[in-house]
């Protein structure tokens, strides 16, 4: 499957239930139903609000960066807040509100102050009819539309859209109104350049607004832009408009840059209506592309990104002078309706990537003596998230004394994981109320059934299990059984087989990768695409919005889900897992670790090198059950397994532990109760491993200082230090992949080509395998080896590669999963291909030439490479039996053009090649000729300051040129890099000039770009990114426009 694609669309294997805790309410749209998200950034749009967020309107908010927004019962608010840390020194908050006296002398903060003076500082577009009901009428990835409706033939909508520059209110035959929330301190100065009175008219209305409580004569400004001209009445508390308006209204507050205002200007146009994502995932290196839609007359969009997604974007388009400064960092403006992002996936797997000290060995096999059936044995909580804790843990202890080659050991840890781990998967729900699941088919979703049935309906905020039941910390509970599942199923096939479907509907709850098509879950319940982590709240609502807290917890539910798939040769839910494995770790290191060269946060909070609660407005120096350093630390550290190598790294750590945890650390001292000294002395051992190992061992088994509420064992703290040296690294980790060409299936005899690929490379041999014959075996070179073989007989075949190394203290060995494979008992289809041409016969010099292959049979699928005697100008790609090219540079005179389509599957289609098709190129017409359709067309001629002049041809090599009013042609006869033609201005050319700048050298792609400098039809530059590319321009007098 792709990644998108569902892990199944079938009925969860687990006892159906409603939840009677907290159901949808009617903010949610008539066109929305089951599953629905529970853990999505709008989340606080569609919840009961909080005693926080509690108002005369029972209004919503959220941050969508920069901006703060407020889904309101007649319209939105937005606000650009402020940064502030709190008097404590442990909140860093986006405030959208002040404490505001009228009669004070300043703007205070004090808790003295009465709650009856906090003030908003939100500025309003609503209507001025009364509104009948209001919803989110859908939502994608990266939006949410929310519609206020009159009546059915008069209402308006909000597009709110991830990164979105502008806040935009659609309107259908609707009164316009845009207010400030109070005039004492939120007040609008002017309109245009001038007070605001009377009436103003236009598209763009750009306002100073006072903000006194950011300092004397404070201000900001902001402008509304329409997409038709209207007419306001304006005043110090807003604009209503004078009759109803059907359009668009876009708000944006001015960034401090030279160029923002243009910018905003430039981008105002192109609406972002939604977003959707895509991930596809070669090898260890995984692809994101956001695509947005947008409405509007701009062809660009401009939308923020967060230093999160700087990192990993790939060729961006930055627009200059305009970011903005928040607590996720600073926000830069970026170009474009698609956003492409490479992110590397982990290789770590069942173990760490360094072996166990041999110094240490003595010490870990004596605690797993003592410890194997206390801790193996101890998994009867009835809690899930205990239980899962027990679960894991037993399951690090499997995984060691697999390590340490104690296969007995590990067997019966094993036998007795299943023993307390299968009645959780087998038990119906509705006969049993502990070590139970169930699936809620009120909104779609695996419950703890305990959970369920102990939470006080109605009441979402006092729901047991940490939530459980209202789809709080989910990706915690289920993360650990599903890490224990992929213990077990790694040494126990019959039991894979036999849980599979019910593990991988746990999976489903938390990490159902496809947007739409599983009936029965939400996509990727937890995960934020644009904030790149996950969210862990659920069903309850916040003042701050979402929130998450174990950043390392998240790490581990993926985590598992990579060694679920890896156990169950189930590769694409492996990638599912690697792939939010590598996104929270990035976004664990940005946005909850502090180290010195982390810029996200100000300076006089970062000092405290480590955050504990990230919320979608706030950030919380503080746990949500204590406040000491070692729990802050402790709850963005456990479980500690081998993927902890990769999110806790001896340089931050080196920074943290003076700053956190030096007073910590003493055996029989914890400051904290409750197992917070085990996550303390396992921080430590990452940079002093000798000391924390001595420590480790001078804990006594059992001692609930280390046990950290069930989930950590003396034998894994051990384990832990012991395998932090680096001296004795463990081979590195491979995988192998195996491909067929041509995939699927082949025709008796046919050539079949078997390539293996090893990740990461490495030198070896493939062995390649059919069922458990060998059937021939290749060199690696690079990072793959093939055959090519001819006689696998008639019927089904798993194919299989193994890899050896050559070096296997370096690298480890591994085997592909099984390609399914099918020879059919018949030969290949033949194929004809048929080549025409548009126009027909003959055209202009300079004019574009359609060139279209037909295929016969239309089922075959292939490449066609288009040729002019035996040069290639194009190739196409088959679509329903045809492809095409299209070229405008065939010289002047007769040619040869031939069409060769190569199949992509020659085991059931042959190639074949056209009949030659003679074509003549006629000289003139640069302009568009006379010829085809485009018989109006002026012939081509250059002009000199208006009279007739000789064409003029400048050949560029492999540099940059500044089109002179001289040029007709600029060819760009070599490409070794990007380089640019410089228009010059259209207002220093005559109306009717005309130029061709083009790729003479076929080496023009993505890499090697002609950027063509200046203004053309309305849009900044034009970029040629394929091999011949042109483009002809010609100037009306004072602006330039592609012909």
């Amino acid at each position: 499957m792709a990644f998108s694609d569902p892990i199944s669309t079938s009925a969860p294997a687990y006892y159906p239930k409603t939840n009677p805790i907290v159901t949808p309410n009617s903010w949610w749209g008539p066109a929305i139903a089951a599953p629905y998200p529970t853990n999505a950034w709008f989340m606080d749009f569609v919840l009961d609000p909080s005693q926080e967020q509690l108002d005369s309107n029972g209004d919503r908010r959220t941050t969508i960066w920069p901006y703060n927004f407020r889904a309101r019962s007649n319209g939105f608010d937005v606000n650009r807040p402020f940064i502030r840390q709190y008097p404590d020194g442990r909140s860093l908050r986006n405030e959208y509100q002040i404490n505001y006296d009228a009669t004070a002398t300043n703007w205070g903060w004090t808790s003295a102050q009465s709650p009856a003076i906090w003030r908003y500082l939100d500025l309003t577009l609503r209507a001025n009819e009364s509104i009948a009901t209001r919803y989110i009428k859908s939502y994608d990835q990266l939006s949410a539309t929310l519609r206020w409706n009159v009546d059915g033939s008069h209402y308006m909508e909000a597009p709110v859209v991830r990164g979105m520059a502008y806040a935009t209110m659609i309107y259908t035959a609707l009164t316009p109104v845009f207010e400030t929330a109070n005039t004492d301190y939120h007040a609008i100065a002017t309109v245009n350049g001038s007070a605001p009175s009377g009436t103003v008219s236009g598209t763009k209305f750009k306002m100073t607004i006072n903000r006194p409580y950011l300092g004397n004569g404070a201000t900001e400004t902001w402008i509304l832009y329409a997409s038709s001209s209207i007419t306001f009445t304006a005043s110090a508390g807003g604009l209503t408009a004078t009759a109803p308006f059907t359009g668009h209204l876009r708000l944006a507050m001015v960034a401090s840059g030279s160029g923002a205002e243009t910018a905003l200007d430039t981008y105002k146009d192109a609406v972002p209506t939604g977003g959707t994502t895509s991930v596809s995932v070669t090898g260890n290196t995984a692809t994101t592309t956001f695509s947005y839609t947008k409405t509007g007359n701009g062809s660009t969009l401009m939308t923020y990104c967060l230093p999160h997604h700087e990192a990993t974007l790939s060729s961006p388009t930055y627009v200059p002078n305009h970011t903005f400064t928040t607590i996720r960092g600073t926000l830069h403006a970026v170009a474009g309706n698609t956003w492409t992002m490479i992110e590397t996936l982990s290789t770590i797997t069942w173990n760490s990537p360094n072996a166990i000290d041999t110094n240490k060995v003595s010490a870990i096999t004596s605690a797993l003596a003592t410890e194997k059936t206390f801790q193996a044995s101890n998994l009867d909580a009835t809690e899930a998230y205990t239980f899962g804790k027990q679960i894991s843990r037993a399951a690090r202890l499997a995984l060691i004394a697999d390590q340490l080659g104690d296969t007995t050991t590990r067997d019966s840890i094993v036998t007795n994981m299943k023993t307390y781990l299968n009645p959780w998967l087998n038990n119906s729900a509705n006969s049993s109320t502990i070590y139970s699941l169930t699936y809620d088919s009120t909104w779609g979703g695996i419950l703890s059934n305990n959970a369920l049935v102990t939470s006080p309906p109605g009441n979402p905020n006092q729901a047991t299990e940490f939530g459980n039941a209202v789809y709080n910390d989910h990706y915690f509970h289920w993360g650990y059984y599903i890490y224990g599942a992929a213990v077990i199923a790694h040494f126990d096939s019959t039991w894979a087989t036999t849980y599979r479907t019910k593990v991988n509907d746990i999976i489903r709850d938390i990490a159902n990768p496809s947007p739409s098509s599983d009936p029965y879950f939400t996509q990727l319940r937890h995960y934020d695409w644009f904030e790149g982590h996950s969210w862990a709240a659920g069903l309850q609502a916040n003042g701050d919005g979402r929130n998450q807290e174990s950043t390392s917890e998240a790490l581990h539910a993926w985590y598992g889900i990579n060694l679920w798939g890896l156990a169950t040769s189930q590769p694409d839910i492996r990638n599912v897992g690697r792939y939010l494995q590598a996104a929270e770790k990035r976004a664990a290191q940005l946005y909850w670790q502090m180290p010195s060269t982390n810029n996200v946060y100000p300076a006089g909070f970062a000092g405290q090198k480590m955050v504990a609660l990230v919320f979608a407005n706030k950030v919380f120096n503080g746990t949500w059950f204590g406040l000491g350093d070692d729990q802050i630390v402790g709850i963005q550290a456990m479980p500690f397994t081998p993927a902890t190598h990769e999110l806790l790294t001896e340089a931050y750590v080196q920074e943290m532990y003076p700053v956190r945890l030096d007073n910590k650390d003493t055996v029989g001292t914890a400051t904290t109760p409750g197992g917070w000294l085990g996550t303390t002395l396992a921080m430590q051992a990452i940079i002093a491993p000798d000391t924390a190992f001595t420590s480790i061992q001078g804990v006594s088994t059992g001692d609930p200082e280390y046990i950290d509420k069930q989930g950590a064992s003396k034998t894994n703290l051990l384990w832990w230090a012991a395998v932090q040296n680096d001296s004795n690294p463990a081979p590195t980790s491979t995988t192998t992949s195996l491909s067929a060409s041509p995939a699927g299936t082949a025709a008796a005899g046919a050539n079949v080509t078997l390539t293996a690929t090893v990740s990461p490379t490495a030198a070896g041999t493939m062995t390649f395998y059919d069922g458990a014959t060998q059937i021939g075996s290749a060199p690696v070179s690079g990072s793959s080896g093939a055959i090519t073989v001819t006689n696998l007989t008639t019927g089904s075949h798993t194919l299989t590669a193994a890899f050896t190394p050559s070096d296997s203290a370096a690298f480890s060995g591994s085997t592909s999963s099984g390609v399914s494979y099918t020879i059919s008992g018949s030969g290949a289809t033949t194929t004809t291909t048929s080549l025409s041409a548009s126009p027909s016969g003959s055209a202009a010099s300079g004019a574009t030439v359609t060139l279209t292959a037909t295929i016969s049979p239309s089922g075959a699928t292939g490449t066609v490479t288009f040729k002019d005697g035996a040069t290639t100008i194009g190739t196409g790609s088959v679509s329903g039996g045809t492809a095409t090219t299209t070229t405008s540079s065939l010289s002047t005179g007769s040619h040869s053009l031939t069409a060769e389509f190569a199949s992509s599957n020659t085991g059931l289609y042959t190639n074949s090649s056209s009949s030659t098709l003679s074509y003549t190129i006629t000289s003139g017409g640069g302009g568009g000729g006379s010829t085809g359709s485009n018989k109006s067309a002026v012939p081509f001629s250059a002009f000199t300051w208006g009279q007739p002049g000789q064409q003029v041809r400048v050949a560029v090599t492999n540099t940059n040129y500044t089109v002179t009013s001289k040029d007709t042609v600029v060819g760009f006869t070599s490409l070794g890099a990007s380089r640019t033609a410089t228009l010059p201005s259209a207002s220093s050319v005559p109306a009717g000039w005309q130029i061709i700048v083009k790729d003479e050298s076929g080496a023009c792609n993505s890499t090697n770009t002609i950027t063509v400098a200046g203004v053309i039809d309305g849009t900044t530059n034009l970029v040629l990114n394929a091999p011949y590319a042109n483009v002809r321009l010609y100037s009306n007098g004072t602006a330039w426009f592609k012909l």
